[in-house]
């Protein structure tokens, strides 16, 4: 396996964790990432056989609406022994991310500014 560490800027709570997690779990040739609010870094397991470049992995945290960088080696072992020995709530593999219920809590949390406009409408039918 192929280990890839950056530094993740713009994190403001885990739930930024979560998201940037979740999109590099969908890049092709990403087994495993692992987002830490806490260490502002990202530790992205990938196939060796997959082309999978720095410049691909950095360009999806910017579409997620944070900043990344490669991390320097030194610091980056150091990181690694801190998100292994500590368990993350943020950790989603590929096949967790595709069918995780997180999907759902976040679309009906974002969805429940609407639903006073949609019982607006059911209230104003029945008057009718």
């Amino acid at each position: 396996m192929k280990t890839i560490n950056l530094t993740i800027s713009g994190m403001t709570c885990d739930h930024c964790a979560i998201t940037i997690e979740a999109a590099l779990t969908k890049v092709q040739g990403v087994n495993k990432s692992l987002v830490s609010y806490i260490n502002k870094s990202a530790q992205i397991t990938a196939n060796p056989e997959a082309n999978l470049n720095v410049e691909t992995l950095i360009n999806t945290v910017q579409e997620a609406g944070y900043s990344a960088e490669l991390k320097n080696t030194e610091s980056s072992k150091l990181d690694n022994e801190k998100l292994q020995d500590k368990p993350s709530t943020a950790s989603l593999t590929k096949a967790e991310s595709e069918q995780s219920p997180l999907k759902i809590i976040i679309t009906v949390v974002a969805q429940r500014p609407l639903l006073p406009h949609l019982k607006l409408k059911i209230w104003a039918l029945k008057s009718l």
